[in-house]
């Protein structure tokens, strides 16, 4: 009993990386608006997603926006989520751009019909990565995407699933980051159905190794 108590409320050791520069764990987190529990305390609004014990649940219609702040602007990224979804939609999970006026900075989703990860930059197809594992089976998967201006590489419950080297380096977008929908001109579109635990923006490509521990820091709380 102790030893649960003390995971709950303790944070893990990857909340000190300098490079984490957003921090959501959305199990904690409720009510219209909170700030994220990074080091920058970005102020996040809500419309919505509900608050149940193990994240936020979205059902078609709901968001989190997160702001447009300079720190979430980088050329390298590592992009965490832990999700659960039964949906065969296309869905984001992570995005900053806006698909109505090509300014593209990256959006992170499963893919429609297969339930596969897509991890994209800039618009370009050639910088377009999909897992070759689905994830929309009901269960929870943590999933994780980076880039270094080298290459792109999703990881599915801490293992490298997918790597390609990459084109082009991230689109500096004015758009907010939103987690659970992209924007499309003053709209939103393709919703997030399901549950999202946590989410962590880094501004570096984190190594397997790292995502690898990261992983299983966090797998207990999402049994």
């Amino acid at each position: 009993m102790w030893e649960t108590l003390d995971r709950i409320d303790s944070p893990e050791d990857f909340i000190y990386d300098p490079s984490l520069v957003l921090y959501l764990p959305l199990y904690r987190l409720d009510g219209a608006s909170f700030m994220s529990k990074d080091a920058y305390g970005h102020l996040c609004t809500v419309t919505g997603a509900l608050w149940t014990p193990q994240g936020k649940s979205f059902d078609g219609d709901d968001y989190i926006d997160c702001g447009n702040d300079a720190s979430l602007t980088h050329t390298k990224i590592t992009i965490k989520a832990w999700i659960k979804t039964l949906s065969a939609a296309r869905q984001i999970i992570v995005s900053k751009f806006d698909a109505n006026t090509g300014d593209w900075g990256y959006v992170f989703r499963v893919n429609e019909t297969t339930g596969v990860v897509q991890w994209q930059l800039t618009g370009y197809s050639a910088d377009t990565l999909t897992s070759n594992s689905a994830v929309n089976d009901g269960n929870w998967h943590e999933v994780t995407v980076t880039s270094d201006q080298i290459n792109l590489q999703i990881f599915i419950d801490g293992v490298i699933d997918n790597t390609k080297a990459c084109a082009t380096a991230i689109g500096d977008s004015a758009f907010s980051v939103l987690v659970g929908a992209w924007w499309n001109a003053a709209n939103k579109a393709y919703y997030f159905i399901g549950t999202i635990g946590e989410v962590m923006v880094y501004c570096r490509a984190l190594t397997p190794l790292e995502i690898q521990r990261n992983y299983l820091a966090t797998k207990w709380r999402y049994k």
